[in-house]
C-alpha cells in the first residue's frame, strides 16, 4: 500500500493558499479516482482507493502544516506503511511557480511541515515538491505562503497537478529520472 500525504492547513480560510497545494493535489485525486473517505482519525482525514491497480491511502493531516509529522507517524504506524511507500506532496518556496521536483530523502529546505515529518519518521521518504515562488519580491515568507494563488497561477498549478497525475505511474515505480524527464518536456 502507498501512502500519499498532501500538506496544507485545514479550514476554509487556507483553502486556496499557496501552502495548501498538497491538499489541492489530494482533492484532485479524490475526485478523479473516486476515493472513499474512511475516517477522520489519526489526526488526519483519510481516503482509500486504487490508481493503476495500486492500493492507495490518501491523507490530509489535520494538525496544521507545522505539525504534519504527528499525523504522518500515526497513519504510517497504524496502517503499517513501508517507509519507501510514503510520498509527500508539498509547496516549495525555493522553486519557481509551476516547477515540479521528485526526490527521495534529503533536507527540508526550511519547510516546517517537512521538518516536522523528518522529526517523527526520519527523512527517507519520497517527495513531490511543487514550486510556488513568483517573480514578486516578498519580505515575509510566512505571509507569502499563506496568500492565495492569483487566477493565472491557479490555472498553471491545476495544469501541473494534471501533469503529475498523467505521470503517476513513475511515482509508483519510484522512477525519479523518468518522472522528471516527462514532467519537464
Amino acid at each position: 500500500m502507498f501512502l500519499f500525504i498532501g500538506l496544507g492547513n485545514k479550514g476554509s480560510k487556507y483553502q486556496n493558499n499557496r501552502h495548501n497545494i498538497g491538499f489541492l493535489f489530494i482533492d484532485y485525486l479524490i475526485r478523479k479516482y473516486n476515493f472513499l473517505k474512511i475516517n477522520s482519525k489519526l489526526k488526519s482525514i483519510l481516503y482509500r482507493g486504487n490508481i493503476l491497480n495500486y492500493d492507495i491511502l490518501l491523507s490530509k493531516p489535520e494538525t496544521m502544516m507545522n505539525l504534519s509529522g504527528e499525523s504522518v507517524s500515526l497513519v504510517k504506524n497504524f496502517y503499517k506503511i513501508e517507509q519507501n511507500n510514503i510520498v509527500v506532496f508539498h509547496d516549495e518556496l525555493d522553486l519557481k511557480i509551476g516547477k515540479i521536483k521528485f526526490k527521495f530523502g534529503g533536507g527540508s529546505a526550511g519547510h516546517n511541515g517537512i521538518k516536522n515529518i523528518d522529526k517523527h519518521i526520519g527523512n527517507e521518504y519520497y517527495r513531490i515538491r511543487m514550486g510556488i515562488k513568483n517573480e514578486n519580491n516578498y519580505s515575509e515568507a510566512n505571509k507569502f505562503v499563506l496568500s492565495n494563488f492569483k487566477n493565472d497561477e491557479k490555472i498553471l498549478m491545476d495544469n501541473k497537478i494534471n501533469l503529475i497525475d498523467k505521470n503517476i505511474m513513475y511515482i509508483f515505480k519510484k522512477d525519479i529520472n523518468k518522472f522528471m524527464n516527462e514532467i519537464n518536456k
